[in-house]
């Protein structure tokens, strides 16, 4: 599966979105980001 929309929210952007945002906190480093990688289920929702 490469996405998924549900009640018009486009998961796979979303998951994206937060990554990106995850490895800019974390200065760039891809190591450090999939560790602290925790995606926010609220924010789709709230996005809406």
């Amino acid at each position: 599966i490469r996405n998924i929309n549900v009640s018009g929210i486009d998961l796979g952007l979303q998951f994206r979105n937060q990554f990106a945002a995850t490895v800019q906190r974390n200065g760039g480093n891809l190591d450090k980001a999939i560790a602290n990688f925790k995606p926010d289920a609220d924010a789709a929702v709230n996005k809406k």
